[in-house]
């Protein structure tokens, strides 16, 4: 028997449904495009930051920041003690100090200092962009992944995803000039381009980041007044 005229329209209507439906569904799973990720691009301004860190088997303490791109200050408080331990970061040396004050010591370069003999494989400039959340000048994207971008930064380089609408850093590698990755970071809850949450990862180590207060512009960083304090005698 002949198929009437309505079950052939009832059929040519279903069919184009189907058609369009798996047009759609192809057009949903197209990759969606690369961030524009040149408005992270530019010198880090100076910052203050308040964080709540965990590291180094659970120890937890607060972290106050102080950066400009260059030169980094860190101040680890933990109560009811308050400030006990202090680091100052700049191109021309790096310096530690422990409450009272009475002595500083030098820092390795490249890392930075977390107490009790911990320390991580960040210098000032990396540890810079990761807070900011920005990227440095001569930043390029990486051929064939044009989700990730990499850029020289300090003394070495950093690689990271960029994503999102505005863009922001959803994770960062970083290392010295020519060798691996010595440290990745993944970055989370933004405010804006800068990153709630920071959880990094290095030589076995791993820090935690929760920001409390970013205040972007803040005074010029100034040297710590310990910084006039004689060197530290060896062994102490």
């Amino acid at each position: 028997m002949p198929r009437s005229p309505v079950r052939r329209s009832a059929s040519a209507a279903l069919g184009a449904a189907l058609v369009a439906l798996g047009g759609a569904a192809c057009r949903h799973a197209a990759p969606p495009p690369p961030a524009d990720w040149s408005p992270l691009v530019g010198a880090v301004r100076s910052f203050s930051g308040l964080y709540r860190a965990s590291c180094c088997g659970g120890r937890r303490f607060n972290a106050a920041v102080r950066a400009d791109g260059e030169r980094l200050f860190v101040s680890i408080s933990v109560r009811p003690r308050g400030a006990v331990f202090e680091a100052w970061l700049a191109p021309d040396g790096a310096w530690a100090a422990e409450a009272p004050w009475s002595c500083r010591w030098p820092l390795e370069s490249g890392r930075l200092p977390l107490g009790d003999d911990a320390t991580l494989p960040l210098d000032a400039a990396v540890l810079s962009v990761l807070l900011a959340g920005r990227l440095p000048e001569g930043t390029l994207a990486v051929e064939g992944s044009p989700e990730w971008v990499t850029a020289p930064v300090g003394s070495g380089w950093l690689r990271a995803r960029v994503a999102g609408t505005p863009a922001r850093l959803e994770r960062v590698e970083a290392g010295q000039a020519g060798m691996a990755a010595e440290v990745s970071a993944v970055l989370g809850e933004h405010h804006g381009t800068v990153p709630g949450t920071i959880a990094v990862e290095a030589a076995g180590e791993r820090l935690r980041l929760e920001l409390v207060e970013w205040r972007p512009g803040s005074p010029a960083v100034a040297e710590p007044a310990w910084l006039a304090a004689p060197a530290c005698a060896e062994g102490s």
